[in-house]
């Protein structure tokens, strides 16, 4: 840890998740106009004595090249536009980079563990004489993702980060390139618990509701970052949250302004976490965003992946459609349940906004730890509760019933084609797929599930109602 500059800073603060320092400026030095002032420039200093227009002048003069043009001037750009010490990405020279374990392999990239030699800007550091250096956070954790195939979607993905800086968004340092493949690499922060899913594995016994709904709460935050912004993430599931002090969203390769149209031969995914109108139509919007929530709320409440029991293909792609949803957790709060179900509804109108599901969560958040509204109040004692009796049960997750063909990582659906336009069947182009036949919702009596919405397809209208039906053997998870 860098050594504290009394002088200049009352006080420091690292930030576990490894963002950057925070530092409070002496008022009685900050104040003065003069010590405002650029020595160099003479110009006023934006912020903590840095000067911005120095710093850009000295990224202009620096020499260096990543090896592709389009690479340099993403990163050029980012600098020259910088705002804040820390604000922009830089290019990693290899050398910097101590490259470990793969740890996340999916069906677009790889993802390693690594340690940054230099480490990312954290502080400007003030001599006597009114110099300013810039100090570092030396070897710092850091995880590289490599594209398994280098395309313009490498760079839509650094410039999204770029335009998505927020504490619930994970950060992107840079860009580097591996030595031996010579591909090139994102520079992001790393967490160390992992992704959501892993999270929840190790720590599901000691989460209480309350910390549940922080959790949710950061996420849509985050959603709300990305949304305000012009932009969709279109790929949400557990395996793109990655909690830590903040719990942050990640994996941005998929997102992209809101009015993107995809190709249906381009459709990509995590099955179980995508609205019915995305398998259907490939339509996204910001209330397909919302629907991947409504499985994390899920996954939160139950410990288990959603569909963790059946197979990833047209069956359940199928089922989606027609209004199969997971079966609803028992001993959890009402509000909260009614909430998962708004989001995951039939029609995508009906679901709620990213900032109407801030304030409904917030108000859980209220209630438990204020009582402000003693019937909602109630309804999370009585949850928590429940929690702590089933303490001296065995915690079920679903490691151990994971069917085969169950898929968790996003990948490319084109072997499927999307429903047609009665929206009753599925056309399947890959003949080596178990299910590859034309499917009608009048052939879906024998199909397992427990919960479904009920949809009406003579009139293209959906109600609203959720029922149980029986339809042959109950949704195990």
């Amino acid at each position: 840890m860098p050594k504290r500059d009394g002088k200049w800073f009352s006080r420091e603060n690292y930030t576990s998740r490894g963002k950057f320092i925070q530092c409070d400026v002496n008022p009685e030095i900050f104040s003065s106009k003069q010590e405002d002032k650029c020595p160099k420039c003479k110009k006023l200093r934006e912020e903590w004595f840095w000067c911005r227009f120095c710093e850009i002048k000295e990224f202009k003069e620096k020499k260096w090249t990543s090896g592709n043009k389009d690479i340099d001037e993403l990163i050029k750009e980012s600098q020259i536009k910088a705002t804040k010490f820390w604000n922009f990405i830089e290019w990693i020279p290899s050398e910097s980079i101590e490259k470990h374990d793969l740890i996340g392999k999916g069906g677009f990239a790889s993802v390693y563990a690594a340690t940054w030699i230099n480490g990312p800007r954290i502080k400007p550091s003030i001599t006597d004489d009114g110099t300013v250096n810039i100090v570092r956070a030396e070897r710092w954790p850091v995880a590289l993702k490599r594209l398994n195939k280098i395309s313009k979607n490498f760079l839509k993905e650094v410039k999204t980060h770029i335009e998505l800086k927020n504490d619930y968004i994970v950060r992107c340092f840079g860009i580097t390139k591996d030595p031996e493949s010579e591909d090139y690499m994102m520079v992001t922060d790393y967490v160390e618990n992992g992704d959501l899913r892993k999270y929840l594995q190790n720590n599901f016994r000691n989460l209480t509701w309350k910390s549940k709904i922080e959790m949710l709460l950061e996420i849509a935050k985050g959603l709300k970052t990305i949304h305000d912004s012009g932009y969709l993430h279109r790929d949400l599931h557990a395996g793109n949250i990655l909690p830590d002090r903040i719990v942050q969203i990640a994996d941005l390769g998929l997102s992209g302004p809101a009015d993107l149209i995809i190709p249906e031969n381009q459709l990509c995914g995590v099955i179980p976490y995508m609205a019915p109108e995305t398998l259907r139509k490939a339509t996204y919007s910001k209330s397909t965003d919302v629907y991947s929530f409504s499985m994390l709320m899920w996954e939160m409440a139950s410990n288990k992946r959603p569909f963790a029991t059946r197979s990833h293909g047209t069956y359940l792609i199928l089922n989606i459609a027609e209004g199969l949803r997971p079966t609803i957790p028992p001993n959890i709060p009402k509000v909260y349940k009614d909430l998962m179900v708004e989001c995951w509804d039939q029609v995508p109108s009906k679901r709620p906004t990213v900032d109407k599901l801030i304030k409904r969560l917030e108000t859980f958040l209220n209630n438990i730890c204020w009582h402000s509204t003693p019937k909602i109040a109630l309804q999370f004692d009585h949850a928590e509760r429940c929690r702590l009796e089933s303490l001296t049960n065995e915690i079920e997750n679903d490691s151990t019933h994971l069917h085969p063909e169950a898929f968790y990582d996003s990948r490319n659906l084109s072997q499927y084609s999307l429903l047609d336009n009665d929206e009753s069947k599925l056309i399947v182009n890959d003949v080596n797929d178990v299910d590859s036949k034309h499917y009608h919702s009048e052939d879906l009596s024998n199909i397992d599930g427990a919960i479904y919405l009920e949809v009406d397809n003579s009139t293209n209208t959906h109600s609203v109602e959720l029922i149980s039906m029986s339809r042959g053997l109950s949704e195990t998870n």
